[in-house]
């Protein structure tokens, strides 16, 4: 019963996606576990990277789960059943990507770069909705 209810609940949802944004956080990076088990301690979002607002010309840390986020932006109101239903399938595609790009950030130090032919297309998929979606929102 949690599930259909939190299937409506508005989310922010991150233009720059979160793994990319962790990349430049502040601190030693965590473990989903340590970030969750930390979250559960203090729910606070320890998660943080420097911002800079181009209104008012100031540089300081911010929770990445706020940071070039919108809230409900891909919220589906016709589809009564599940609002979210594009940002749960753009949440699994963006989990693919991550585990391949991780892998390809792993792979770097040896020079040794290869991709199957299913991975290329999921990554240029991904970057064709990155591009669309970030595209959409800085207009």
């Amino acid at each position: 019963m949690a599930g259909a209810r939190r299937a409506h609940a508005s989310q922010y949802q991150h233009v720059i996606p979160r793994f990319i944004l962790r990349r430049f956080q502040l601190g030693i990076p965590k473990s989903r576990k340590e970030r969750d088990e930390e979250f559960e301690r203090t729910h606070v979002d320890s998660e943080c990277i420097l911002y800079y607002d181009v209104a008012t010309g100031s540089l300081d840390a911010r929770p990445i789960g706020k940071v070039y986020s919108v809230l409900g932006i891909y919220q589906d109101v016709h589809n009564t059943g599940n609002i979210n239903e594009l940002e749960h399938k753009l949440a699994h595609l963006e989990s693919q990507a991550a585990s391949i790009i991780k892998n390809l950030h792993e792979a770097l130090p040896w020079g040794d770069l290869a991709l199957k032919c299913s991975s290329l297309e999921l990554l240029q998929k991904f970057l064709f909705l990155m591009h669309f979606r970030t595209k959409s929102h800085t207009s």
